[in-house]
């Protein structure tokens, strides 16, 4: 972002409960007491309820945010190359593949320290904030004492990011792709080949 200018941060995914919406917003109302910043939300969601919770928590925040629903890929990377920080404070999740995506697009990442992302994007550490794992009563489920610890925890994390907006913006993220993964796999074949002709 330019110095004057609002901070873009960038939500991507599922607008549920699980994907820790609930806990950015009011986190994000504490980040914007000492830093200007914009919150646009990219996903739609399938829960009624939690959409509703959602739009009554945004009615209480004094910074701008912008729902854009579903965006085609082209679309949606216009979005990141306007952004400055891309966010998902998911309780559970696989491999999040947005996040090389926005990595790969220049924005810093604040993401949930869960289970083998770490260690995914470990060459990548110094372009990604870690949110602590909260306490879980389910998979994807916080407990309830928990929630208010996590609020403080997303704030933190996009503030810490915040300070990272001077680095180099672009990485080179070929080696999480599928593609650097199957010349992995064809150079172990290949490699498993030359031992066994060797052996014998």
């Amino acid at each position: 972002c330019q110095n004057g200018e609002r901070v873009r941060v960038i939500f991507t995914g599922k607008v549920t409960e699980a994907k820790g919406v609930m806990e950015l917003i009011p986190a994000l109302q504490i980040v914007s007491e000492s830093l200007p910043l914009e919150l646009i939300i990219i996903g739609s969601t399938s829960s009624e309820s939690d959409y509703k919770k959602i739009r009554n928590l945004l009615s209480h925040v004094s910074y701008p945010y912008e729902f854009r629903g579903l965006l085609s890929q082209e679309d949606m990377v216009k979005e990141y190359h306007e952004g400055d920080i891309f966010i998902l404070p998911s309780y559970y999740e696989g491999l999040p593949l947005v996040v090389p995506e926005a990595l790969n697009s220049g924005l810093k990442a604040v993401v949930t320290s869960l289970p083998g992302i770490k260690d995914w994007l470990y060459e990548y550490s110094d372009l990604v904030t870690f949110i602590p794992m909260p306490d879980m009563d389910t998979i994807d489920t916080p407990a309830v004492e928990a929630r208010e610890k996590f609020v403080g925890d997303i704030a933190s994390a996009v503030l810490e990011a915040s300070g990272k907006l001077g680095m180099r913006g672009r990485c080179d993220l070929y080696s999480l792709s599928w593609d650097a993964l199957g010349e992995r796999v064809v150079k172990l074949y290949y490699s498993f080949l030359k031992n066994e002709k060797t052996e014998k």
